[in-house]
Protein backbone atom coordinates (compact mmCIF):
# COMPACT_ATOMS: atom_id res chain seq x y z
CA UNK A 1 0.00 0.00 0.00
CA UNK A 2 1.11 3.22 -0.57
CA UNK A 3 2.38 5.98 1.75
CA UNK A 4 0.33 8.99 1.81
CA UNK A 5 1.03 12.53 3.94
CA UNK A 6 -0.88 12.34 6.88
CA UNK A 7 -1.61 16.36 5.71
CA UNK A 8 -2.64 16.54 2.36
CA UNK A 9 -3.12 12.77 1.58
CA UNK A 10 -0.67 12.80 -1.55
CA UNK A 11 2.53 10.06 -2.24
CA UNK A 12 4.91 10.61 0.82
CA UNK A 13 8.60 9.10 0.24
CA UNK A 14 9.95 7.75 3.00
CA UNK A 15 13.43 9.09 1.79
CA UNK A 16 12.26 13.00 1.86
CA UNK A 17 9.58 12.87 4.45
CA UNK A 18 9.41 13.00 8.32
CA UNK A 19 7.76 10.49 10.20
CA UNK A 20 5.74 11.13 13.63
CA UNK A 21 7.45 9.08 16.43
CA UNK A 22 3.43 8.81 18.08
CA UNK A 23 1.09 8.03 15.52
CA UNK A 24 4.04 6.36 12.76
CA UNK A 25 2.21 8.68 9.80
CA UNK A 26 4.60 9.89 6.92
CA UNK A 27 4.22 13.76 6.33
CA UNK A 28 5.69 16.41 3.49
CA UNK A 29 8.41 18.79 5.19
CA UNK A 30 6.80 21.55 3.59
CA UNK A 31 2.91 20.10 5.02
CA UNK A 32 4.84 20.26 8.48
CA UNK A 33 6.31 23.97 7.92
CA UNK A 34 9.73 21.95 8.23
CA UNK A 35 13.11 23.48 6.62
CA UNK A 36 14.57 20.76 3.56
CA UNK A 37 17.92 21.40 5.83
CA UNK A 38 15.91 21.34 9.00
CA UNK A 39 17.23 18.83 11.93
CA UNK A 40 14.67 16.42 12.79
CA UNK A 41 14.32 14.89 16.21
CA UNK A 42 13.29 11.11 16.77
CA UNK A 43 10.69 11.99 19.14
CA UNK A 44 9.25 14.64 16.41
CA UNK A 45 5.96 14.61 16.79
CA UNK A 46 2.84 15.62 14.29
CA UNK A 47 0.05 18.98 15.50
CA UNK A 48 -2.53 16.40 15.97
CA UNK A 49 -0.71 13.90 18.42
CA UNK A 50 0.93 17.00 20.16
CA UNK A 51 -2.25 18.50 20.55
CA UNK A 52 -3.56 15.19 21.86
CA UNK A 53 -0.65 15.24 24.32
CA UNK A 54 -1.19 18.74 25.41
CA UNK A 55 -4.76 18.33 26.15
CA UNK A 56 -3.84 14.85 28.20
CA UNK A 57 -1.21 16.77 30.31
CA UNK A 58 -3.31 20.47 30.44
CA UNK A 59 0.33 22.05 29.43
CA UNK A 60 0.44 24.16 26.60
CA UNK A 61 3.73 23.94 24.66
CA UNK A 62 6.31 27.23 24.31
CA UNK A 63 9.36 26.94 22.79
CA UNK A 64 12.02 27.91 24.84
CA UNK A 65 15.65 29.18 24.11
CA UNK A 66 17.26 26.10 25.10
CA UNK A 67 15.69 23.97 22.36
CA UNK A 68 16.78 26.36 19.70
CA UNK A 69 20.10 25.60 17.63
CA UNK A 70 22.42 28.56 16.85
CA UNK A 71 21.25 28.76 12.87
CA UNK A 72 18.13 29.12 13.93
CA UNK A 73 16.71 25.97 12.50
CA UNK A 74 14.84 24.95 15.80
CA UNK A 75 13.22 21.35 15.28
CA UNK A 76 11.21 22.16 18.38
CA UNK A 77 10.14 25.76 17.03
CA UNK A 78 9.06 23.99 13.48
CA UNK A 79 6.58 21.94 15.73
CA UNK A 80 4.84 24.80 17.47
CA UNK A 81 4.07 26.49 14.11
CA UNK A 82 2.76 23.33 12.31
CA UNK A 83 -0.58 23.04 14.91
CA UNK A 84 -1.95 26.34 13.80
CA UNK A 85 -0.93 25.84 9.80
CA UNK A 86 -2.03 22.25 10.11
CA UNK A 87 -5.39 23.23 11.45
CA UNK A 88 -6.00 26.19 8.76
CA UNK A 89 -4.66 23.21 6.13
CA UNK A 90 -7.28 20.92 7.09
CA UNK A 91 -10.17 23.70 7.26
CA UNK A 92 -8.73 24.32 3.47
CA UNK A 93 -9.34 20.70 2.96
CA UNK A 94 -12.80 20.07 4.50
CA UNK A 95 -14.14 22.99 2.95
CA UNK A 96 -12.62 21.91 -0.45
CA UNK A 97 -14.12 18.35 0.07
CA UNK A 98 -17.53 20.23 0.73
CA UNK A 99 -17.18 22.49 -2.29
CA UNK A 100 -16.74 19.02 -4.33
CA UNK A 101 -19.32 17.24 -2.79
CA UNK A 102 -21.51 20.22 -3.76
CA UNK A 103 -20.09 20.21 -7.40
CA UNK A 104 -20.87 16.49 -7.57
CA UNK A 105 -24.51 16.82 -6.36
CA UNK A 106 -24.78 19.84 -9.24
CA UNK A 107 -23.36 17.48 -11.57
CA UNK A 108 -25.54 14.38 -11.13
CA UNK A 109 -28.86 17.07 -11.22
CA UNK A 110 -27.56 18.07 -14.55
CA UNK A 111 -26.85 14.89 -16.14
CA UNK A 112 -30.38 13.73 -14.75
CA UNK A 113 -31.77 16.86 -16.84
CA UNK A 114 -29.80 16.07 -20.16
CA UNK A 115 -31.29 12.61 -20.08
CA UNK A 116 -34.51 13.61 -19.70
CA UNK A 117 -34.01 16.02 -21.79
CA UNK A 118 -32.55 13.57 -24.56
CA UNK A 119 -35.70 11.62 -23.86
CA UNK A 120 -38.13 14.52 -24.91
CA UNK A 121 -35.87 15.24 -27.93
CA UNK A 122 -36.43 11.15 -28.98
CA UNK A 123 -40.27 11.82 -28.64
CA UNK A 124 -40.08 15.52 -30.68
CA UNK A 125 -38.24 13.31 -33.42
CA UNK A 126 -40.74 10.34 -33.27
CA UNK A 127 -43.75 12.55 -33.66
CA UNK A 128 -42.34 14.70 -36.62
CA UNK A 129 -41.18 11.58 -38.60
CA UNK A 130 -44.89 10.14 -38.13
CA UNK A 131 -46.33 13.99 -39.49
CA UNK A 132 -43.59 13.93 -42.18
CA UNK A 133 -44.68 10.56 -42.90
CA UNK A 134 -48.55 11.54 -43.19
CA UNK A 135 -47.54 14.24 -45.14
CA UNK A 136 -46.05 12.03 -47.72
CA UNK A 137 -49.28 10.32 -47.95
CA UNK A 138 -51.12 12.95 -48.48
CA UNK A 139 -49.33 14.14 -51.13
CA UNK A 140 -49.38 10.51 -52.83
CA UNK A 141 -53.04 10.76 -52.71
CA UNK A 142 -53.38 14.39 -54.14
CA UNK A 143 -50.76 13.49 -56.78
CA UNK A 144 -53.35 10.12 -57.94
CA UNK A 145 -56.23 12.40 -57.90
CA UNK A 146 -54.49 14.74 -60.45
CA UNK A 147 -53.22 12.10 -62.49
CA UNK A 148 -57.26 10.35 -62.64
CA UNK A 149 -58.32 14.06 -63.32
CA UNK A 150 -56.10 14.53 -66.04
CA UNK A 151 -56.67 11.27 -67.50
CA UNK A 152 -60.69 11.53 -67.64
CA UNK A 153 -60.76 13.48 -70.37
CA UNK A 154 -59.41 10.55 -72.82
CA UNK A 155 -61.32 7.70 -71.06
CA UNK A 156 -63.85 6.31 -73.50
CA UNK A 157 -66.68 7.19 -70.61
CA UNK A 158 -65.95 10.95 -70.52
CA UNK A 159 -67.09 11.27 -74.28
CA UNK A 160 -70.09 9.17 -73.69
CA UNK A 161 -71.27 11.76 -70.74
CA UNK A 162 -70.29 14.68 -72.92
CA UNK A 163 -72.85 13.28 -75.53
CA UNK A 164 -75.48 12.51 -73.07
CA UNK A 165 -75.28 16.15 -71.68
CA UNK A 166 -75.18 17.61 -75.38
CA UNK A 167 -78.18 15.63 -76.00
CA UNK A 168 -80.38 16.51 -72.78
CA UNK A 169 -79.60 20.29 -73.95
CA UNK A 170 -81.62 19.98 -76.87
CA UNK A 171 -84.09 18.40 -75.97
CA UNK A 172 -84.92 21.12 -73.47
CA UNK A 173 -84.27 23.52 -76.49
CA UNK A 174 -86.93 21.65 -78.02
CA UNK A 175 -89.30 21.81 -74.98
CA UNK A 176 -88.89 25.39 -74.78
CA UNK A 177 -89.87 25.80 -78.84
CA UNK A 178 -93.03 23.56 -77.87
CA UNK A 179 -94.00 25.70 -75.22
CA UNK A 180 -93.97 29.10 -77.02
CA UNK A 181 -96.18 27.22 -79.54
CA UNK A 182 -98.54 27.40 -77.23
CA UNK A 183 -98.62 30.74 -75.97
CA UNK A 184 -101.77 32.83 -77.06
CA UNK A 185 -100.66 36.66 -78.36
CA UNK A 186 -103.75 39.19 -78.17
CA UNK A 187 -103.14 42.23 -79.57
CA UNK A 188 -105.07 45.29 -80.38
CA UNK A 189 -107.25 45.59 -76.56
CA UNK A 190 -107.46 49.06 -75.56
CA UNK A 191 -106.77 49.54 -72.07
CA UNK A 192 -109.33 52.34 -70.08
CA UNK A 193 -108.73 53.67 -66.68
CA UNK A 194 -110.84 51.60 -64.24
CA UNK A 195 -111.48 48.63 -66.42
CA UNK A 196 -109.60 45.35 -65.63
CA UNK A 197 -107.26 44.16 -68.74
CA UNK A 198 -107.07 40.63 -67.18
CA UNK A 199 -110.80 40.30 -67.58
CA UNK A 200 -111.10 41.20 -70.82
CA UNK A 201 -108.27 38.39 -71.96
CA UNK A 202 -109.83 35.66 -69.74
CA UNK A 203 -113.16 36.50 -71.29
CA UNK A 204 -111.63 36.77 -75.00
CA UNK A 205 -110.24 33.30 -74.36
CA UNK A 206 -113.41 31.47 -73.27
CA UNK A 207 -114.64 32.92 -76.22
CA UNK A 208 -112.20 31.02 -78.51
CA UNK A 209 -112.25 27.94 -75.92
CA UNK A 210 -109.42 28.55 -74.07
CA UNK A 211 -109.06 28.89 -70.32
CA UNK A 212 -106.51 31.01 -69.02
CA UNK A 213 -106.15 31.86 -65.69
CA UNK A 214 -104.92 35.32 -63.91
CA UNK A 215 -101.25 34.16 -63.12
CA UNK A 216 -100.99 33.11 -67.24
CA UNK A 217 -101.41 36.00 -68.40
CA UNK A 218 -98.62 38.16 -69.06
CA UNK A 219 -98.73 42.26 -69.92
CA UNK A 220 -96.22 43.48 -72.50
CA UNK A 221 -95.54 47.34 -74.07
CA UNK A 222 -96.77 49.84 -72.84
CA UNK A 223 -100.79 50.98 -71.88
CA UNK A 224 -103.18 51.24 -75.42
CA UNK A 225 -105.37 54.28 -75.11
CA UNK A 226 -107.96 55.42 -77.62
CA UNK A 227 -106.96 58.41 -79.32
CA UNK A 228 -110.08 60.94 -80.19
CA UNK A 229 -109.58 62.70 -83.32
Amino acid sequence: MANKCGACGRFASTVDSIKCSSCTHLFHRKCASIPIDGRISNKWQCSGCKAKNVYASGVNTIATPSTCSSGGKDTEFGDAQLGSDDRGRCETNVDLANELKLIREQLTTIAREMVSFRHEITNINSNVSEISNRVSDVEKRIGCLEQQATDLPSQPGGSKVEDSIAELKCRLNERDQELLLNDLEISGVIEQKGENPLHLVTMLAAKIGTELDERDVQHNGKWRQDIVG
